[in-house]
Order: C-alpha cells, then structure tokens, then sequence
C-alpha cells in the first residue's frame, strides 16, 4: 500500500490521508502531520459503519444510472475533497486532499482506476 499511496501524493502535494476499508476494519495508511489530530479513531470507526451501509443502497442507484464501469464516489466540502473508490463489495480506498479550483480530479480517479486494490 505504500506505493498506492506515493501514487496519489505525486498527483498532488495537498494529501491529507488515505486509509483503507476492509470486510472487518480499517486501516489508516497515510495522515499528514498538519491535519492529523483532525481525524480520531471513531472517526474511522463511524466512516468504516457507514461504508459498509452505503454499499448495500449503492449498488440500487449504479444499475439505475448506466454510467458504463462503477469507478468511485466523491465528497466535496467547503475545503477538502473525499474519492472513495471501492475494490471489491465490502473494501474501499478512502483518499482526501485540501480542495480548491485546481484539485486534479481527474488524475486521482486515474491512479485509483490503474491501482492494484
């Protein structure tokens, strides 16, 4: 995983964190020192209950909406911009980065589509 998450430092020096979702837990791979006391453990606790709730009602709207193959999914807050790209039904990449006009959105979702998950 170390290089998943060089990869998606080198799309942009403004990464916040990355950690992973599994069937069972979670696992926090890379938080930047600046906005690691942001983040608590039940932070990741709560994201992780919820992810795997979310992929149940997910799988609804991605037969609904034809879109062609199911890539990820995107927060944006006022700040910080959140991918979650999902690598099998219950395990996922969670990726954030500081968010403003020039967040490269497309180039995350490319490391994210040619990674090994």
């Amino acid at each position: 995983m170390d290089e998943l998450v060089r990869a998606f430092q080198d799309v942009d020096a403004n990464l916040r964190l990355v950690f992973a979702l599994s069937e069972v837990s979670w696992d926090l791979l890379y938080v930047r020192d600046d906005v690691a006391d942001t983040y608590s453990e039940s932070d990741f606790e709560a994201t992780y209950r919820e992810h795997m709730g979310n992929r149940i009602s997910a799988s609804n709207l991605r037969q609904t909406i034809d879109g062609g193959e199911y890539h990820g999914e995107m927060y944006f807050f006022e700040d910080i911009v959140v991918f979650q790209f999902p690598s099998t039904r219950h395990e996922a990449v969670v990726v954030s980065y500081d968010w403003d006009e020039t967040a490269p959105i497309a180039d995350v979702f490319e490391v994210a589509k040619n990674a090994d998950m």
